[in-house]
């Protein structure tokens, strides 16, 4: 094998990995996040993007929208407006999560 052949198939293998850490990371943050906000799952299916989501959610019960330093708005996702009507509804029925 070549060795652009051989970079090739290690980008591809790395690739893989990548992927298998994210679904990893996923799967912990949903489980650990589901009690809060199960509806979550269904409104935020990219792990990159939910696990943004809950980094701006954190543990709170009532969602604020946060500024950034130059004093605009953060952006949450994508999706940030279909989610904030839904939030606001669903979010206060949730638990506080436990400090682990």
């Amino acid at each position: 094998m070549g060795v652009r052949a051989q970079l090739i198939v290690e980008c591809n293998q790395l690739a893989v990995d990548i992927d298998n850490e994210i679904s990893t990371v996923h799967n912990f943050v949903r489980d650990k996040y589901r009690s809060k906000f199960p509806e979550l799952e269904s409104l935020v299916m990219h792990p990159v993007d939910y696990s943004r989501v809950v980094k701006a959610i954190a543990n709170e019960m009532v969602c604020m929208p946060r500024h950034n330093q130059s004093g605009t708005l953060e952006p949450l996702a994508p999706f940030a407006c279909e989610l904030g009507t839904t939030f606001q509804q669903r979010v206060q029925i949730g638990q506080r999560l436990l400090k682990c």
